[in-house]
């Protein structure tokens, strides 16, 4: 039997690398709530003292969640792809897969301890390897186990925010005295990271980096099963054969594109209108309750999103989208770049910019390296097999160097 080698060019599917690509611009665009100021100072005061109230709100609406949700959506269906492909060539699928979680779990905490504090591939490859107990379960099973996940995630986040109202409703000196001594905290901790990430020196951000890296994490941990329940969906989205061209097929992937826009648009935007009260918890419950309409919401949306990018591909005038492959293909690579590039611009050791820069501006930044990456990715891979984050990525994982240039 031939050694197993990675996914050649001519193999790929060019829809997903086209989702890859359409979903960067989305996570380029949210994380500059964390790159250009501390995330918390969009959310300590009411939309309506925002100085960009109106963009931070259609960030919030159209990007927030539904972008790394479409990149967990997405990490679903190449995980039931790869199991697929293993399986025809003979490999032991979980063997293989589980040493791929363990080099990007390795590469997420470099990301994360080094460059950027916001990093989500840690947390992807850990709820990846609960993804993997998922592999020989029913599709009856795994539908089960979606809604599971979703409702009881929803419901424990308005159950939470409800309580948390009637606490206030009842005990309003104490909730007052709490909702006071979270604003003040978080201005300090604002204050801390104008400071040091502002002004340095560089051990100093590294350490903040660390703490923030912790916290980040912590968070993440908190909405894992609304992750695991789009890498469930997209297990399933590949089981289910949607990838292929067919009148039925497309029939199901058209009635996807209008209840996840139909619902995900109107949950969103509860949640919008809840969140911007001011920061989650005493200061104000209702952004907890809702993450109730959230959950749901985001996850519906990012259906619809990759619904209806998929049809428009599909189309002989979505010929345009091809070019969304590029950095699709070079996914991991743009991301790393992209926390490279705005650290330099905005920490300390780099432009020191952190803090002086709008939300307007900085979302410019992000269209730009976003567009840039479109030639900069073609011209990289009319040279090279891949990137080199996903050539380092997949090497590890083969346990030898891949080959490299074409």
């Amino acid at each position: 039997m031939e050694p197993l080698q990675p996914t050649a060019p001519h193999e790929r599917i060019e829809v997903l690398d086209v989702l890859r690509g359409f979903a960067l611009l989305g996570v380029f665009a949210v994380n500059m709530l964390f790159f250009a100021q501390p995330m918390e100072s969009h959310f300590l005061r009411p939309l309506g003292q925002h100085p960009s109230p109106w963009t931070l709100s259609a960030l919030l609406w159209l990007a927030q969640g539904k972008f790394y949700g479409l990149f967990s959506f997405l990490f679903g269906l190449g995980f039931a792809v790869q199991m697929e492909r293993f399986r025809v060539r003979g490999e032991q699928a979980p063997r293989r897969i589980r040493r791929r979680f363990l080099v990007l779990a390795g590469l997420g905490l470099a990301h994360g301890a080094l460059i950027w504090p916001g990093d989500i591939l840690f947390m992807y490859a850990v709820i990846g390897f609960i993804l993997l107990g998922f592999g020989s379960r029913s599709d009856r099973v795994i539908r089960i186990w979606i809604m599971a996940l979703l409702g009881g995630l929803t419901v424990l986040m308005v159950g939470v925010g409800m309580l948390m109202l009637l606490w206030a409703k009842f005990h309003p000196q104490e909730a007052a005295k709490a909702a006071a001594e979270q604003l003040g905290h978080l201005e300090a901790s604002i204050r801390t990271s104008l400071q040091i990430y502002g002004q340095g020196p560089f051990p100093a951000i590294l350490r903040q980096r660390l703490r923030d890296l912790m916290g980040n994490y912590g968070l993440t941990l908190a909405v894992s099963p609304q992750i695991l329940a789009l890498f469930l969906l997209g297990l399933l989205t590949a089981r289910l054969g949607l990838l292929r061209e067919s009148p039925e097929r497309d029939r199901v992937v058209r009635r996807v594109a209008r209840w996840g826009l139909g619902l995900g648009l109107p949950l969103n935007l509860a949640y919008v209108f809840l969140v911007t009260r001011g920061p989650g918890g005493p200061a104000n419950p209702w952004a907890v309750v809702g993450m109730g309409a959230f959950i749901p919401g985001s996850a519906l949306l990012c259906l619809g999103y990759a619904a209806f990018l998929a049809l428009a591909h599909r189309r002989p005038g979505g010929a345009w989208l091809r070019a969304l492959a590029w950095p699709g293909r070079m996914a991991l690579s743009c991301y790393l770049a992209h926390s490279v590039v705005f650290t330099l611009i905005f920490n300390a050791y780099g432009l020191g910019l952190f803090g002086k820069v709008g939300l307007g501006p900085a979302l410019l930044m992000a269209l730009i390296l976003w567009l840039a990456m479109i030639p900069l990715c073609q011209a990289w891979l009319s040279t090279f097999r891949m990137g080199p984050a996903e050539w380092l990525w997949r090497s590890l994982t083969y346990g030898r160097a891949q080959a490299f240039r074409l």
